[in-house]
């Protein structure tokens, strides 16, 4: 039968993909080993999702911590 399944985990949406349940929209990034070897397929490539908002909330410092800087910086880049 058909029907709908919901998860809240990225590891589980990956699992049930692998097993032929249907579509998920992932992060390129974490299914490029499936995708290039083979086993994940990209579909709907000429379909982009609406952007979404985020924002990076922390303590106002003179000075951050280097991981909050790092990834303060890493955020930038993939925003």
């Amino acid at each position: 039968g058909s029907g709908n399944a919901a998860v809240n985990e990225t590891g589980r949406y990956i699992k049930m993909c692998l097993a032929g349940f249907g579509l998920a929209q992932l992060a390129e990034n974490i299914v490029a080993d499936h995708l290039q070897e083979g086993r994940l397929v990209e579909v709907l490539t000429d379909w982009q999702p609406p952007p979404v908002p985020v924002t990076l909330l922390y303590p106002h410092q003179r000075f951050l911590s280097p991981a909050v800087r790092a990834f303060s910086e890493w955020m930038s880049e993939v925003v």
